[in-house]
């Protein structure tokens, strides 16, 4: 299934990433269809409404 990370958005208001609350794999994010997802925005403290083209999984890249 791979890593998992906190999927994110962009805040329209302020253009700073923001997590959605959910965490999950590139592979789980890929086949969820993910529509109409509700969230406070930490930045600007308004609502924002999401589907996963707004999104992406932040996973932290390997270290050697």
């Amino acid at each position: 299934m791979g890593d998992a990370g906190p999927v994110m958005i962009t805040c329209p208001t302020t253009g700073r990433p923001l997590p959605t609350g959910m965490v999950m794999s590139v592979d789980a994010f890929v086949s969820s269809p993910l529509t109409t997802n509700p969230v406070i925005c930490p930045h600007c403290a308004r609502p924002h409404t999401w589907c996963k083209s707004d999104a992406w999984v932040d996973i932290a890249p390997e270290t050697t």
